[in-house]
């Protein structure tokens, strides 16, 4: 992510009651199983290494946002109603 790294995006959502409980994965090029503790036991959700397989981070997105409506974690719009302006502060882009 350009200005912001995945640290800084992680502690942004978790810091903001109002997107603490949006599950987070993390897509890295980094496959090694300690940046997987490390970030597990940051917060992360999930931790997929690239190149993902587009059917498995939908899979893990899916998996993601039922396990966080199942635990009722406050989280329940989904995530394509984000608008712009909302994804902006925390350093991400509409894409």
């Amino acid at each position: 992510m350009p200005g912001m790294i995945g640290r800084a995006a992680l502690d942004a959502l978790r810091g903001d009651p109002q997107t603490v409980g949006i599950p987070f994965i993390f897509l890295t090029a980094n496959g090694d199983i300690d940046d997987l503790r490390v970030w597990m036991n940051l917060g992360a959700d999930d931790y997929l290494a690239k190149p993902v397989d587009p059917e498995q981070l939908i899979a893990a997105v899916h998996a993601r946002l039922r396990r966080a409506k199942d635990a009722g974690s406050g989280y329940s719009r989904p995530l394509e109603r984000a608008e712009p302006a909302q994804l902006e502060p925390l350093g991400l882009t509409p894409r």
